[in-house]
């Protein structure tokens, strides 16, 4: 019978050798270690409160690392079990958790998806995690061309006085970075006006001043798109799961279609590769074929699909 067992000095060298073993392996998961090694002893201790680990006779067979359980569901940040051992497991291993749900994305492949359907986990939602390399990227000629396109563009023009009762001849588009304590607000309405939806729950200002206190937010990649200084889209790149990614990248209902998704992607990607960074990405769902198409358009590619799962 396998069992569930706390993080202790007495197996924690096992939870190390299981945690090196799981990132030689295919996975979408937080490396445990990158935020126990830089944190100070008291917080140390506070860690090792969320992961439990799996015991079959005497043995450590895998582990199960999760967020501070205050909000639902649960973020699993890392799951693993041995191999060999996924035919013993079975959902009451995981009864202690009875009283939540659990929320954990990973690649999909056949091990992952056996462990999760033995612990009694189901797939949620598909995604595609697209990846792309800055070395080589040029894309500006193709931009400015679009941006020269929109200036007398007659449609947009008319979108644009209707919406704010304006009266403007010319389309004046400028790329912004998030200013902190100031556009928290702005930022919130923009997000929730674009990614409005029945079944998402809107944001408060203090969900972006949380989101931008976590150590993923990369102050100087937060931009926003703007038209005759009218902001109408925003996108960002986080540092989370060992990668630089796009995420809240969006353009306001109103103004789709009219190119203003890749001027922001470009700015975006331009911004990271003048940061050094190599390599970029991002996730989008399998059947969002606008902004597939417009990130095959920038140069992403297909890299793997994730899964999101429940229990």
């Amino acid at each position: 019978m396998v069992l569930l067992e706390r993080l202790s000095s007495n197996n924690f060298e096992n939870f190390k050798t299981l945690n090196l073993e799981r990132f030689t392996k295919e996975n979408y998961d937080k490396n445990f270690f990158e935020y126990y090694e830089n944190e100070k002893f008291f917080l140390k201790i506070f860690l090792k409160k969320f992961v439990k680990l799996f015991i079959y006779n005497k043995k450590v067979i895998g582990y199960i690392w999760y967020e501070v359980p205050v909000e639902i569901p649960v973020r699993i940040w890392s799951l693993y079990v041995k191999e060999e051992y996924l035919n013993l497991l079975s959902p009451n291993i995981l009864n202690s958790f009875n009283n939540t749900i659990l929320s954990y994305e990973t690649c999909d492949n056949k091990t992952n998806n056996e462990m999760l359907l033995k612990l009694g986990f189901k797939k949620v939602k598909p995604s595609i995690l697209m990846s792309m390399n800055l070395e080589n990227y040029n894309k500006a000629q193709q931009t400015n061309n679009l941006i020269n396109s929109l200036k007398n563009n007659r449609d947009l023009l008319k979108t644009i006085n209707l919406l704010y009762n304006s009266n403007i001849n010319e389309v004046k588009i400028s790329i912004e970075k998030a200013i902190l304590n100031k556009d928290e607000e702005l930022r919130c309405k923009l997000q929730n006006s674009i990614f409005s939806s029945s079944t998402r729950v809107p944001l408060e200002v203090e969900d972006i001043e949380n989101d931008i206190e976590q150590d993923y937010y990369l102050k100087d990649l937060s931009l926003f798109i703007k038209v005759n200084n009218i902001a109408i889209g925003y996108g960002q790149i986080i540092y989370n799961r060992d990668m630089y990614t796009v995420v809240n990248f969006g353009i306001l209902k109103e103004f789709r279609n009219y190119s203003f998704g890749k001027i922001l992607l470009n700015d975006l990607i331009q911004s990271a590769k003048n940061k050094n960074i190599c390599d970029l990405y991002i996730r989008v769902e399998e059947t969002n074929y606008t902004a597939l198409k417009l990130y095959n358009w920038i140069g992403f590619t297909p890299k793997s699909i994730i899964n999101r799962w429940e229990r």
